[in-house]
């Protein structure tokens, strides 16, 4: 399935949930699916199971694993046969941010499109707006190191600019210049204004600032409504284990349809969009 058609099939707000186990299928298609995986674990041979830190992958189901190949390095791999149109496993962001454009119009907690009436607005920093009291009252464990730096955004003055730091000179004229642009952003955001400052964010350097940007922009995944239209930007750790391909067998989404009542959006939903074979990289 194209982009194209998947975001056709989604051309309204109403999403039907997909099923949450792995699809079971007719024992003639599992069989052909199980038959398969010979030819499909030749492409694998060359790597191996590594272990699951301590709670950072526990969303995975247990017939995935991760492993480790020489050419690609840490990827996810299935033990079982998957079919098109399954959810692979779900998972909550450990962050997401809504783009600027669409600070006022969507709630900065839950994501929800709201007019601008029907927001509050944090009455500090004037920037950020929700739902309601209690999306305001959940976001304010995160929004309080926010909260701040936003009230100063404008009117603060960054002292040294990051180009002036010792940054890598092997970054390609592209990268080095979006990197550039949002190190020094960051610099102006976190108030830093030597080197020295960064160390209490365990950065010891420029490098070191440029490469945890470098990393951000790698492993991040754009938010979208159901429709598929952008709304800001998640980093999941889980999510990012899965390597890019030109023909890729899954898709993230963001559903907007809560599993669990307690579980707020943004929620990210790995979906099959193709069989995939035992032993098969997802």
């Amino acid at each position: 399935m194209s982009f194209a058609q998947l975001k056709s099939s989604r051309s309204t707000k109403s999403f039907v949930q997909p099923t949450i186990s792995r699809y079971v299928s007719s024992a003639s298609t599992e069989q052909s699916l199980e038959s398969s995986s010979s030819v499909k674990n030749l492409v694998s041979a060359n790597t191996k199971v590594v272990g699951r830190e301590e709670g950072m992958y526990s969303e995975l189901p247990e017939f995935i694993e991760i492993r480790q190949s020489e050419e690609i390095g840490r990827g996810i791999w299935t033990q079982s046969p998957i079919r098109a149109g399954s959810v692979i496993f779900v998972t909550k962001p450990c962050a997401a941010a809504l783009s600027s454009p669409k600070l006022t119009s969507y709630c900065s907690y839950c994501f929800e499109q709201t007019g601008m009436n029907g927001l509050r607005r944090c009455t500090k920093c004037r920037v950020t707006h929700y739902c309601d009291f209690n999306c305001q009252r959940n976001d304010w464990a995160i929004h309080k190191h926010e909260c701040a730096s936003l009230q100063n955004w404008t009117s603060r003055s960054t002292g040294q600019r990051i180009s002036e730091y010792a940054v890598p000179s092997s970054l390609k004229p592209s990268a080095y210049e979006t990197h550039t642009y949002l190190a020094h952003s960051l610099v102006q955001y976190l108030g830093l204004s030597s080197p020295g400052d960064m160390e209490q964010y365990s950065l010891s350097s420029a490098a070191d600032l440029v490469d945890t940007i470098s990393r951000f922009v790698t492993n991040t995944f754009t938010v979208t409504d159901p429709t598929l239209i952008p709304l800001g930007a998640a980093v999941s750790p889980v999510v990012a284990l899965i390597n890019h391909s030109c023909d890729p067998n899954a898709v993230v989404v963001f559903p907007r349809v809560s599993i669990d009542p307690k579980v707020q959006e943004p929620l990210m939903q790995v979906i099959a969009i193709r069989d995939i074979y035992p032993g098969e990289e997802s």
